[in-house]
């Protein structure tokens, strides 16, 4: 039906002209025959943002140190580590006309980690225990009132916000038998509000952030199948605990589990390596 037709071609405008640079220099020194290295480094991050819709664009750089420590005093099967790192990401833009920051982009945002842990391998088993904290800026949506009865603003963003996040992972792999093998992980994390504002009158701060869930696990099997060279049939068992799904942690999703199976078959097609993987996800 010709009347159905559109009179002009659509107008595909570009939204965003983003740009980010980043450039690492690291050295690594080694001293009492290898069981002290210490890695030092800087990356330099560089966040270039324009919105040509609203013709608004923000450019930030920034130098980020990074430390490492790594010590084996009992041999080469067991290594301490310790290290620091500091991260750079876009700040986020205001798009809300009842925002009183209405269009605003904030500065990037300066994430700080630390951790340390332990890595012991012997044989085919590698067991990882990892500490952490990770501190982490943002934005947060207050009350706002400009005395103005007829005023539409009734907010106002700022990005004096804060999480922080607490962990502790164990990871383990290795063979149990010829062709088997079984990796997994545990990991507990303590993600809060530090700096928050209060939401529809309720406080913020101190809560659980939404969307993490305090407990994970996952166990997998991979068993390489006999007589048939490079066929490997894997399963997995994936477990989240609860996690909160707004900030003022008044809607909890429950735990759940899932488990996947695949398989994967390794060999050459015209002589190239080839590999054809088979998996299905939350099978149950």
């Amino acid at each position: 039906n010709a009347g159905s037709m559109p009179a002009e071609k659509p107008i595909l405008s570009p939204l965003l002209d983003n740009q980010y640079v980043s450039y690492t220099l690291t050295d690594q020194l080694s001293m009492l025959d290898d069981k002290l290295q210490l890695i030092v480094g800087a990356r330099y991050q560089d966040v270039d943002t324009k919105n040509l819709q609203k013709k608004t664009e923000y450019q930030e750089d920034k130098i980020s140190p990074s430390l490492g420590v790594v010590v084996k005093p009992f041999g080469e099967n067991l290594s301490l580590y310790a290290n620091y790192v500091e991260g750079l990401s876009e700040g986020a833009t205001v798009n809300n006309n009842a925002d009183a920051n209405n269009n605003v982009t904030f500065a990037p945002f300066q994430t700080k980690q630390y951790e340390m842990g332990a890595k012991y391998q012997k044989g085919t088993w590698l067991n990882t225990l990892a500490v952490y904290q990770i501190d982490k800026p943002g934005t947060m949506v207050s009350s706002y009132s400009n005395g103005d009865p007829l005023s539409k603003i009734t907010q106002i963003t700022t990005d004096g916000a804060e999480t922080r996040s607490r962990g502790v992972e164990w990871a383990f792999s290795g063979e149990i038998y010829s062709g088997l093998n079984l990796l997994g992980s545990m990991a507990y994390i303590d993600a809060e509000y530090i700096k928050a504002a209060p939401k529809q009158g309720a406080a913020v701060q101190g809560n659980t952030v939404y969307g993490v869930p305090d407990f994970t696990a996952t166990l997998g099997l991979d068993y390489a199948v006999p007589y048939v060279q490079g066929l490997n049939v894997n399963a997995r068992a994936n477990y989240v605990s609860e996690q909160y799904l707004n900030d003022a942690n008044t809607l909890e999703l429950p735990d759940y589990t899932i488990l996947d199976l695949g398989a994967r078959y390794a060999t050459k097609l015209g002589g190239v390596n080839t590999t054809f993987l088979a998996n299905i996800d939350n099978v149950t």
